[in-house]
């Protein structure tokens, strides 16, 4: 895979070059390929293996694309054409190319006759791309907030305590913000050195989100999801399915194997700690069905006090609270696998979470804003006041852009929290390690499925009818997703036996002896971070911070509980931005 970088204007001391903001982005190893163009550069960082990946049998890359005529192109994500082989013959071909493209993606091009920069990304915007100020006059691009300059956003920041993640422009630095998705920016460099003055930006999009309307045939999405799978299997010869219990994973492994692809392979975790494992035996039910070689992993007790796990923190710029969160010790899993099969678009494209009651704004508002979190005791009383203002003016603001229905509010869900939140693991963390290919990316799956009505999302309704059309004798095996467990067409007697392990093993969890005698528990868990505990975390001075509490939760274990894990999110982040992580917490 690749990261991409752009800095515009500024030679003003403190303005940080793109083999720079490279270097920050950079999981280790991996190689860097830049130019400049008047006024600028344009860089991008990639495997040293990437010359036959997936990225590489699009055409669009590894490393610049440098045209004869002095144009220069850099991608990220992976574009998927219909020919699989992406030409242009000028930067400018850009915002033309970019509706025909499915795939997640971001690009950046410089045209040398027109003197103009072009950016576009896919039409989900699931490819990271964040633009702002350099803090010198300038202005950049970059896959990575890392790059920018940190100024606490109090909207992202707001949006992160109480939602668990950035909103709409928002990330969690004032100076980086993230494009809506199926953007084009058009920017007329000027002349160089003059600078942000004489720079003239100009915005558009290429594409929309269908209304609600008519339920499309469930066979017309599986056939969309087929088709779309088979488009990212022309690109790769080794890959790996991320297997679970749920919906998303086990649509992508019906897909392959009603494609008849070869060599398939699953990858599961043990849940052992959750429900005596539900997930994953289930999940193992399913790859004997479609004879899929499972390669099972048990998570490290300890992985929350690692290195390993600075490394998640660090990819995802810090961008949602993460300490505990199962998936996070899933990318260091992924080494040598070439590409992984990721069941995140899936999840919204034929279903629906986060929407409760009548599946609209007001009733989405009513049960997720916390505004009276503890944990807002880490912060002095004004700033938390300033957090809040600042998130419900980004949230009525992004929600005016959706009509006020349920439809609406899928549509905000779409592009706010799977963007923000769960799409940070594929796009930001599994792709330092393997390709991720992102089924369901595809614009015949979106123009097929977003008509459906909320009443058919919720409860996986329309969803099991895209199973039964796909493969129907998958959807013979109880689903497990999100605690919760499905029926779908399983046999009364297996889908009573899972409800009965679900149950059993709750009731011993519930009565911690028990569980200690059953030796249900820690085992089988995380231990508690380290990180949490550190010195540093309470030590460094912050005038953002109520730093009374800080101080009294170094001592206090009881408050520690409360705020530990909001001051570590919070100290991390600035310290990403600033390139301490390490040596902060190096030792734990």
């Amino acid at each position: 895979m690749q990261k991409l970088a752009l800095r515009l204007g500024s030679e003003q001391p403190g303005h940080r070059p793109v083999r720079a903001m490279l270097d920050m982005m950079n999981p280790g190893g991996w190689l860097c390929d830049a130019a400049a163009f008047p006024g600028g550069e344009i860089g991008v960082i990639h495997a040293p293996d990437n010359h036959t990946g997936p990225l590489a049998r699009t055409g669009a890359g590894p490393g610049l694309i440098r045209l004869e005529n002095g144009d220069i192109i850099a991608w990220s994500g992976l574009p998927l054409a219909e020919g699989q082989t992406i030409r242009l013959s000028a930067a400018s071909g850009l915002p033309a190319l970019a509706p025909r493209l499915d795939g997640i993606f971001a690009a950046v091009g410089w045209s040398a006759a027109e003197r103009k920069l072009y950016v576009v990304n896919d039409f989900l915007g699931l490819q990271p791309l964040y633009t702002g100020d350099d803090g010198a006059g300038g202005w950049i691009a970059a896959t990575e907030t890392k790059v920018f300059p940190y100024t606490p956003d109090p909207a992202g920041w707001g949006a992160f305590v109480i939602l668990g993640y950035p909103i709409g422009r928002a990330s969690l630095t004032a100076h980086a913000e993230r494009l809506r998705p199926a953007t084009c920016l058009t920017i007329t460099a000027g002349v160089p050195g003059v600078g942000a003055a004489n720079r003239q930006m100009e915005a558009s999009r290429y594409w929309t989100m269908p209304e609600e309307g008519a339920e499309p045939p469930p066979a017309e999405a599986a056939e969309a999801l087929k088709a779309n799978t088979a488009a990212y299997q022309a690109l790769t010869e080794a890959s790996v399915c991320l297997l679970s219990g749920g919906f998303d994973s086990r649509i992508i492994l019906a897909a392959l194997y009603e494609l008849d692809v070869r060599g398939r392979r699953a990858l599961v975790l043990d849940h052992s700690n959750l429900d005596g494992d539900l997930d994953g035996k289930l999940a193992r039910q399913v790859a004997k069905r479609t004879n899929t070689p499972v390669h099972y992993r048990r998570p490290d007790e300890d992985f929350f006090s690692s290195t390993a796990y600075l490394d998640y923190v660090r990819a995802i710029d810090g961008s949602t609270p993460n300490l505990y969160l199962f998936i996070a010790q899933l990318a260091s899993t992924l080494k040598g696998s070439g590409a992984a099969w990721e069941g995140l678009v899936p999840a919204l494209a034929l279903a629906t979470l986060q929407q409760v009651g009548d599946g609209g704004f007001d009733a989405f508002a009513r049960q997720k804003f916390n505004l009276g979190t503890p944990i807002a005791q880490v912060f002095r009383p004004a700033v938390w006041r300033g957090f809040v203002e600042a998130f419900h003016a980004e949230f009525e603001r992004t929600r005016a852009l959706y009509p006020n229905t349920s439809h609406g509010m899928w549509q905000w869900i779409v592009e706010n929290r799977m963007r923000n939140r769960a799409g940070v693991n594929p796009t930001k963390v599994y792709a330092n390690h393997a390709a991720p290919l992102m089924v369901g990316a595809s614009r015949r799956l979106w123009e097929t499925a977003a008509p459906v009505p909320f009443r058919r999302r919720r409860d996986h309704g329309f969803y099991l009818d895209v199973f039964r059309a796909l493969s129907p004798r998958l959807a013979q095996v109880p689903f497990y997703s999100g605690g919760a467990l499905h029926r779908g067409d399983a046999p009364w007697p297996a889908y009573a036996l899972c409800r009965a392990t679900q149950n059993g093993w709750r009731a011993i969890a519930a009565r911690p002896r028990l569980s200690r005698l059953m030796q249900v528990g820690r085992k089988f868990g995380f231990a508690p971070s380290r990180f949490v505990r550190h010195p540093s975390l309470y030590a460094e001075e912050d005038d953002m911070l109520d730093m009374d509490a800080v101080r009294r939760a170094s001592e206090d274990a009881a408050l520690r509980k409360v705020i530990g894990k909001q001051l570590f999110h919070w100290r991390a982040a600035r310290w990403i931005h600033e390139d301490r992580l390490f040596s902060m917490l190096q030792e734990a």
